[in-house]
């Protein structure tokens, strides 16, 4: 669709969180139409980690989907009375505008189909997501190399995909954060959305993509 949208032979890719993950995906079936990528919050491997998909993993045996939605809803009504009452697994709280993140909160969260989950179950036990064939993308990648370069990116305050975890795939790394020299700790949305990130974080994506336009 892209392609044919832009009439573009090659484009860029960036994708957050699962769109990273679909970056992967096509990095392993060697896409050459893709000239680079950038992964924002994402991996192929959590395995041995500490991350916050643990606690709803196991729901996917149980039921259809997963409401992320509305508890997201409810989250985007509490927070405007606290900032301590915003969600730390979706940002971290020091680094969000209050009014940006009830906004994100009502509108940008879907429920989670239990096939979803059970693909994310897989990267968090080390099993891996097949693809159509049984083959394990992150075993492809680790076999075949990248046939295009990518920037895969972090904050270390992400409780969904910590740094330690992104840095397994991709071929080069940015953490995010006040150990980095940054003003704030940086969490899962915030990479995109935070005080900070258009002087902190958009940069770095530009540069990448010139970087990587010729």
């Amino acid at each position: 669709m892209a392609w044919e949208r832009t009439g573009s032979d090659a484009l860029h890719f960036i994708g957050h969180s699962l769109g990273g993950i679909l970056l992967y995906g096509r990095a392993a079936m060697l896409d050459a139409r893709i000239k680079s990528g950038i992964t924002i919050g994402s991996t192929l491997d959590y395995s041995g980690l500490p991350t916050a998909f643990r606690a709803i993993a196991p729901l996917s045996h149980l039921v259809p989907f997963v409401p992320i939605h509305w508890a997201a809803l409810l989250q985007s009504h509490i927070s405007g009375y606290s900032p301590r009452l915003i969600d730390s697994m979706m940002v971290c709280p020091e680094n969000v505008d209050v009014e940006l993140y009830r906004r994100m909160a009502a509108n940008m969260l879907h429920p989670v189909s239990a096939r979803l989950l059970r693909d994310l179950s897989g990267i968090i036990q080390g099993r891996g997501i097949m693809n159509s064939k049984g083959k394990r993308y992150d075993a492809l990648l680790q076999s075949s190399g990248y046939t295009f370069p990518i920037l895969a990116m972090a904050g270390n305050a992400d409780s969904q995909c910590p740094p330690v975890s992104s840095a397994r795939f991709g071929t080069s790394h940015l953490a995010f954060g006040k150990d980095q020299g940054h003003r704030e700790n940086y969490g899962h949305h915030d990479l995109i959305m935070g005080r900070h990130a258009r002087e902190e974080v958009w940069p770095r994506i530009s540069e990448w993509l010139l970087q990587h336009d010729g």
